[in-house]
């Protein structure tokens, strides 16, 4: 397995060993998590394989956590109309408190 997961309380965390989150990945934590609450730690991700992962994301309300700039930045062009939560910390998440919000990027 390419991630390894605790329970606390009704949630799921992820911590995700490989540097790139794919669409393969994100089905086997759909296939664990079993449409429960899930959060993703993003803390060693570098990047999105495509943006198939990020629907997949948003379909099921997966939260993503401890992301890089970067992880925002590039989900942030990929994603349309939605953007997925992305908390601070996991601390956050579990408070509901320090929600990023999507920055809107034009390419001029």
């Amino acid at each position: 397995m390419d991630f390894v997961f605790k329970k606390y309380g009704k949630y799921k965390i992820f911590k995700i060993k490989k540097n790139t989150l794919d669409f393969k990945l994100t089905k086997q934590i759909l296939k664990i998590a079993n449409g429960k609450n899930c959060v993703v730690d993003c803390k060693d991700i570098k990047d999105f394989s495509d943006f198939q992962t990020l629907d997949l994301i948003l379909k099921n309300n997966i939260v993503l956590c401890n992301a890089a700039y970067w992880l925002m930045q590039q989900a942030s062009l990929l994603c349309r109309e939605n953007f997925p939560k992305f908390y601070i910390c996991e601390e956050d998440f579990f408070n509901n408190k320090r929600m990023l919000v999507r920055r809107r990027f034009r390419v001029v």
